[in-house]
């Protein structure tokens, strides 16, 4: 399995894909630092698996399988 892209949403709305990891990751950190609402990063892999991370204002975040 490898990870294709990833997409950042937010409040259902896609604010953005990249294809690195760590700078899909830091934009989703930030937004939700700024905007005060949570972040998904969805990984998207070439089985056509997807992965979710959730990442919220106060510096958690969550895994959710799909």
């Amino acid at each position: 399995m490898h990870i294709i892209s990833f997409a950042i949403k937010q409040a259902g709305q896609t604010i953005g894909n990249t294809p690195i990891r760590e700078q899909a990751v830091g934009a989703a950190k930030a937004r939700a630092q700024q905007t005060r609402f949570p972040v998904s990063v969805i990984a998207h892999c070439d089985t056509g698996k997807e992965i979710e991370v959730i990442f919220h204002p106060d510096g958690t975040s969550e895994r959710i399988r799909k």
